[in-house]
């Protein structure tokens, strides 16, 4: 069964967030909590726009920023595509 990225951050795998290293100010406290995760991870126009006015007016922008620069390959973080990292 494939896992999808949206699932594991919201805890339905957690034997596999025992190693990773979200800081947990993200996690509780981001404009992003209680949205849709898939617009994080989309590769549409419309929800990456979505996803960018999220993080937009988030007090935590700055520090997801600054994790997302060292370790996220995939997604927004921070405002940001991967390739704008």
């Amino acid at each position: 069964m494939k896992k999808e990225m949206s699932d594991l951050i919201s805890g339905l795998y957690p034997e596999f967030l025992e190693n990773l290293q979200i800081p947990i100010e993200i996690t509780k406290g981001g404009a992003c909590v209680g949205a849709d995760l898939n617009l994080f991870f989309s590769e549409n126009i419309a929800e990456i726009k979505q996803a960018r006015e999220i993080c937009g007016g988030c007090p935590l922008k700055a520090l997801c920023l600054d994790y997302a620069t060292f370790a996220e390959e995939y997604g927004i973080w921070g405002g940001t595509t991967a390739g704008e990292r």
